[in-house]
């Protein structure tokens, strides 16, 4: 169990979930292993959100990091 603040950010555009071949209950596993976690979804961008969308990226990692 992580108990570090932890955010994770993914593109709303990315096909990474729909290629992996984990279940629903894997996933929130994996997920479950984070006890203070945030989830954030990138709009108009896919996996390489660091190219899609990288002043929305670096704003959103800048404020977690500031907290």
């Amino acid at each position: 169990r992580i108990a570090a603040p932890v955010v994770l950010v993914s593109g709303n555009q990315s096909e990474i979930a729909g290629r992996m071949k984990d279940t629903a209950e894997q996933q929130a596993e994996r997920k479950g292993a984070f006890r203070d976690r945030r989830e954030i979804d990138l709009d108009d961008c896919g996996h390489m959100m660091h190219h899609d969308q990288p002043e929305k990226l670096a704003r959103l990692l800048e404020e977690f990091f500031a907290t």
